[in-house]
């Protein structure tokens, strides 16, 4: 039987329906290539879990069913990397300070999750082989939003972001650039549209 994008979603996936209530909320195939390319979304009524597949790999994010799921979700990668690092390791990683460049670099090569290494015969194997460490990831590392409970949404997300622009920074680029359509001395951060949402969190938990 020839395995297509959502057989292999739903084969790993489908714990989110089992164990905590999720259902299929939109399934969209690719019609030239549905063995590795697609986009699957998940729902409960306070969580989305999307997974998505593209011809060279495959992701899964997970977020509040509030916000858009475009914009603003967090990968299993980046919650297992603030769950293990110390709080000294954090504040390397998030320093705008060039000198602390490479010990961030370090620091985060070493804290990483890396798709398990299998033996597979072709493309397809590979995109579940992917599809399958995501599906462990977010099992070990999310359960508290998949639960629906999102109180330590907020700091993950924070940190996320200042570590974006922290890298940014450290690389000497600049963070504030001009908007078009907005006037020639217009700028603002190319981190905007997170920076507005942190402020909405921010705000919901006053």
């Amino acid at each position: 039987m020839n395995k297509d994008f959502y057989s292999m979603v739903m084969k790993h996936f489908n714990y989110l329906v089992t164990d905590y209530g999720f259902v299929v909320k939109k399934a969209e195939i690719s019609e030239n290539r549905s063995q590795t390319e697609g986009r699957i979304e998940f729902e409960t009524a306070t969580t989305f879990v999307t997974v998505s597949g593209e011809q060279f790999g495959a992701d899964a994010c997970v977020g509040r069913l509030k916000d858009d799921k475009y914009y603003h979700c967090l990968d299993p990668r980046a919650i297992y990397e603030y769950l293990s690092l110390t709080q000294a390791d954090k504040e390397i990683i998030c320093s705008f300070n060039p000198s602390d460049d490479r010990k961030a670099r370090v620091i985060v090569h070493q804290n990483r999750l890396l798709h398990s290494k299998r033996d597979s015969s072709n493309h397809v194997e590979d995109i579940e082989n992917q599809i399958a460490d995501n599906s462990r990831w977010l099992r070990q590392y999310a359960k508290p939003f998949l639960r629906g409970d999102f109180s330590r949404w907020l700091e993950i997300y924070e940190f996320m972001v200042t570590r974006q622009r922290a890298e940014r920074a450290r690389a000497g680029k600049d963070e504030l650039v001009q908007v078009v359509g907005r006037g020639k001395n217009h700028r603002e951060s190319v981190f905007q549209s997170s920076l507005d949402y942190l402020e909405r969190l921010r705000k919901e938990n006053e």
